[in-house]
């Protein structure tokens, strides 16, 4: 799967980035030609201003973002070799064109747009270029160019999406209300871009089960990319103003902005790799309600846990299982074992049929090995605690584990995972 980091994907993934900022001056070129006699103001009629939204502003926009996504696939064509680079590359072009609307909103504007606009804007313009990216994804690796409409479609459901993100910010029937019904969308479109991500990596021709995303590592990186952004706020606000207005202004903003930001990362991070699937996209929140152990209700960003990443890591792999408990269970040993075959069950939630071997590395017995799916799924060490269960007869029938949830499977014994080299 792509490397963010690759040499020689560096050059052109800039390159897109750059298209897409130089994008931006074919709306100013449109502003100055085609829509040089089009003067409208908003009249507080909702479907008129809906309809102004969509030809010309959201319409525009994704045009010629699309259109910096079309020149970098045809310079560098032989870099689009997986599902995930068509994503990658609109992703790139669309962060471009924010990326220069956005200073020209801040020099116009000033700095307390930052953070406003470093997220939502931002990630709001990589969603809807993404979902043009998703209908060549689909046109091109699901349906092998059998439903060339799907790529039109996807392109008009982009602007729809844009039109409707700016009608709730611009339309003054719903001022100042429409502002959290565009935060409430956006936190809707993050679970759309995860599945859309989500799927384009199980797509890939260099798709490996032993290659675990780091959702912590990810998701550190893009929250330190936040809070540079408040930072940069906080100190730009402070020059413009002062340092009073500035920490007002921060204070407003770091809660909600803050908690999307949150939310966002740790979505886009816990992603379920499971080859050759597609998940259905669903219009729904990045967030649930969920019961802990103990009874008490929390809240729980959606997505799939980091523990069953780094198992997978392990597959095919000798590793190391310690008991967690004093008490006498199956294994009461630092045993090896070896995690042979992935198993899919109810909700394409996974566990690992292995091979335990006693104390003297022998007579092996086979269990299935479950990522811990509620509450502390890590030690203190930061190992990753996982289920035992003795192998079933039902497990043998792969007819059957669709219909078998693995939340309602009884854990006979909790042990923690170590690589085999841990006692070296």
């Amino acid at each position: 799967m792509i490397d963010l980091f690759e040499r020689e994907k560096f050059g052109p993934m800039l390159i897109s980035f750059l298209f897409g900022a130089a994008s931006v001056f074919l709306i100013f070129l449109a502003e100055s030609t085609v829509f040089l006699t089009w003067q409208y103001s908003f009249n507080g009629q909702w479907f008129t201003d809906l309809a102004f939204i969509f030809l010309r502003i959201a319409g525009p926009e994704e045009l010629v973002k699309v259109l910096a996504f079309a020149l970098s696939f045809i310079v560098f064509r032989k870099h689009y070799n997986e599902p995930l680079d068509y994503l990658i590359y609109c992703s790139l072009a669309a962060l471009g064109f924010s990326a220069l609307e956005n200073f020209l909103y801040f020099r116009n504007h000033g700095a307390g747009l930052f953070v406003g606009r470093g997220i939502l804007s931002t990630v709001g313009h990589m969603f809807d270029t993404a979902l043009f990216a998703y209908g060549i994804i689909l046109y091109r690796f699901r349906y092998q160019k059998r439903r060339f409409w799907l790529v039109p479609l996807f392109f008009i459901l982009s602007v729809s999406a844009h039109s409707f993100y700016n009608f709730w910010l611009l339309f003054p029937g719903f001022k100042p209300y429409g502002y959290w019904v565009t935060v409430l969308f956006f936190l809707f479109t993050i679970s759309i871009y995860a599945v859309i991500l989500n799927n384009a990596l199980n797509q890939s021709q260099f798709f490996d089960y032993r290659k675990a995303l780091h959702s912590t590592r990810v998701s550190g990186f893009l929250l330190v990319y936040y809070g540079i952004l408040f930072l940069v706020q906080l100190a730009f606000v402070a020059v413009e103003s002062d340092l009073m207005n500035a920490l007002y202004n921060f204070q407003s903003e770091v809660y909600l902005v803050g908690f999307v930001a949150i939310t966002s990362t740790i979505r886009l991070s816990h992603m379920q790799l499971v080859h050759k699937h597609w998940f259905p996209i669903r219009f729904e929140l990045p967030i649930s309600f969920s019961t802990s152990e103990g009874g008490y209700s929390y809240l729980k960003i959606r997505g799939y846990s980091y523990n069953a990443s780094y198992l997978q890591a392990h597959f095919q792999e000798e590793i190391l299982l310690r008991p967690m408990s004093r008490s006498k269970g199956y294994v009461n040993w630092v045993a090896k074992a070896m995690m042979e075959e992935i198993i899919f069950f109810k909700d394409q939630r996974r566990a690992f049929k292995t091979k335990v071997y006693d104390a003297n590395g022998e007579n092996p017995v086979y269990y299935l090995l479950i990522p811990k799916l509620k509450g502390k799924a890590f030690n203190e060490d930061n190992r990753p605690i996982v289920g035992l269960l003795k192998w079933q007869e039902d497990f043998d029938d792969a007819s059957l584990y669709p219909s078998l949830d693995l939340n309602k499977m009884r854990i006979a014994e909790w042990l923690l995972v170590y690589p085999s080299d841990f006692l070296d």
